[in-house]
């Protein structure tokens, strides 16, 4: 056997390892971001809307406004959440999405399937509303999954293009020896 095959073969063999390693740890980290900044903005709504339930109670506020998600709706940056609230029993009071959907997917279903399979896009957050030790109701925080499968999608695509664009050279150099 060729001693330079043979060292190449493992160059080969443990780059592929390592950039299959930093794949799984970038989508990783993709789905975590999209988990915390999920959790987070429940956090804000649900502080918005004791808020409001601060001002009902003390007469600044009509209680059959309760909940406004108008400040939100104002102040949001994110795109593709949508956000419930459901009163103590049940019943659906108000329901608003932020942000466009996806018109266009530009990642392969294989991508989709298995992100899917391994983090499951789009897992909803509940928060309850609580005032005065009395729980009103919860909100629902729904983030949207194409959002995030494009998201992880797009930093893949990212660490391909600078594993090609940091490996070619070393290639060259390589099969020149």
């Amino acid at each position: 056997m060729n001693l330079k095959f043979h060292l190449l073969s493992r160059i080969v063999l443990i780059a592929g390892t390592c950039l299959i390693t930093t794949a799984t740890y970038v989508l990783y980290q993709a789905d975590q971001q999209a988990i915390l900044d999920t959790q987070v903005m429940a956090e804000s709504i649900d502080k918005q809307l004791e808020l409001q339930l601060v001002h009902i109670d003390a007469g600044f506020a009509q209680p059959e406004r309760f909940p406004d998600f108008n400040l939100w709706k104002e102040t949001s940056t994110a795109s593709g959440i949508c956000i419930s609230y459901l009163s103590t029993d049940n019943r659906l009071r108000r329901n608003i999405c932020h942000g466009a959907k996806i018109t266009s997917r530009n990642w392969p279903i294989w991508f989709a399937n298995f992100y899917q399979w391994a983090f499951h896009p789009g897992l909803e957050v509940v928060r309850p509303v609580e005032f005065k030790g009395r729980i009103h109701g919860s909100v629902i925080v729904a983030p949207s999954a194409e959002m995030e499968i494009a998201s992880a999608w797009q930093n893949i695509c990212n660490l391909m293009g600078l594993s090609a664009s940091s490996t070619w050279p070393f290639a060259c150099w390589f099969i020149s020896l």
